[in-house]
């Protein structure tokens, strides 16, 4: 792979202290909160009331690669571009490769990329190698059984591997990546919905104020929608489901009206996608009873920040039953698949509302102290000057 020499009119003469100055940075990836990616950055070195601004590495030019990425006209924050906006702090450029076909303007000394998108992993770390530049690998979803040559391969020949939960750690490890080049990237909620009380979301959706209404959030590609259309139906009319059709969920199973006390969320722009988590009592995962992936649904991390109880019928030994866990006291976790175990934990929940308001506030703490954008981007922080830092004999051979 050919790559375009260094800009030259955004490099500085060697042994001379650059003065301030502003440089392109190249993001192509669609704007995200807190902040769009920046297009106009101050040089990494440049001066700043007389200190050097940034702790950093000074760095040239950095890769997001993010090729294989459904884009979401609702979604807020798509991954790869926060980070890329955290990098343009510290290079000269950043850009982003969202399609297969396009090439690197530059040479990239760092490369960043995904999994679990196989292809994408791939030409990150083909990049990388072209280029003799540092790979990083971002984890949120990994082949469990059978294990995955390509995706070992690919994980093998990361100088770092950021993995979204703990419980990625021991899967990682067995496809042989030394646990020095292995680091926790938690994911951050995405969506905070702090400006909006439970009777005004509700009189925004049309929901009735005094029912309890438990919301489905479709977390991940493969929600179990059946099971918690089979635990409404153990509930009666005692408690309300709220379920997703055709957003990010599969399109439900059964018609509405077989569960009569299902209600049903349409297609939600992205400035409302917060209602359904604000109007909720309680809200409900749903995982699949049988699956061959660890997977982390992004959506976890807003449940937990929305101060509602969750109830999350999970895989025992899964990655969402392990970070449920580490919020203690924010969940009640039932086994994947079983309807009946979800009706009465929803029920309990129903009949005691202290511990409700007890489980959502355990929840909250548990969101800003571990899952806030701040912390996750400091991490990504450390993670970045570790890759930097390594001696190039403790790096993977390509």
């Amino acid at each position: 792979m050919e790559f375009r020499g260094p800009d030259e009119a955004t490099s500085q003469s060697r042994g001379t202290e650059p003065e301030t100055q502003s440089v392109r940075c190249h993001v192509s990836l669609l704007p995200h909160q807190p902040s769009a990616p920046t297009l106009l950055v101050t040089a990494p070195g440049a001066r700043s009331g007389g200190r050097t601004a940034g702790r950093y590495p000074r760095l040239r030019h950095a890769l997001i690669v993010d090729v294989d990425r459904t884009l979401d006209p609702s979604d807020q924050a798509p991954y790869s571009a926060v980070l890329a906006d955290r990098l343009a702090q510290r290079a000269l450029t950043v850009d982003v490769l969202d399609r297969p076909s396009a090439r690197p303007p530059h040479r990239p000394e760092l490369v960043v990329g995904f999994l679990p998108h196989l292809a994408g992993a791939e030409t990150a770390a083909g990049i990388a190698d072209a280029a003799g530049a540092r790979l990083i690998l971002v984890v949120q979803e990994l082949l469990q059984v059978p294990r995955s040559r390509r995706e070992g391969a690919v994980l093998r020949s990361a100088g770092y591997v950021a993995v979204a939960s703990e419980a990625f750690r021991e899967t990682v490890r067995g496809y042989g990546v030394p646990d020095v080049r292995i680091g926790l990237l938690p994911d951050w909620a995405h969506v905070v919905p702090i400006w909006l009380d439970r009777a005004e979301a509700r009189r925004a959706l049309g929901w009735p104020e005094r029912a309890f209404i438990a919301v489905h959030v479709a977390a991940g590609e493969r929600p179990d929608v059946a099971t918690v259309l089979a635990a409404a139906r153990r509930t009666g009319p005692d408690a309300l489901i709220a379920v997703a059709d055709g957003t990010r969920s599969p399109r439900l199973p059964v018609p509405p009206g077989d569960v009569p006390n299902v209600l049903v969320i349409g297609a939600l722009p992205a400035d409302r996608r917060a209602l359904p988590l604000v109007a909720a009592d309680a809200l409900v995962l749903a995982e699949p009873a049988a699956a061959d992936r660890l997977v982390l649904p992004p959506e976890l991390a807003s449940c937990l920040a929305a101060a509602r109880p969750v109830i999350a019928a999970a895989r025992p030994g899964g990655v969402v039953q392990a970070e449920l866990a580490r919020a203690e006291g924010a969940a009640v976790v039932v086994p994947a698949g079983a309807a009946d175990r979800l009706a009465q934990a929803l029920l309990d929940l129903r009949a005691d509302p202290a511990r409700r308001v007890a489980m959502g506030l355990a929840g909250l703490a548990h969101a800003q102290g571990q899952l806030s954008l701040s912390g996750a981007l400091a991490r990504f922080d450390d993670i970045v000057d570790a890759t930097l830092a390594a001696p190039a004999a403790a790096l993977p051979v390509g």
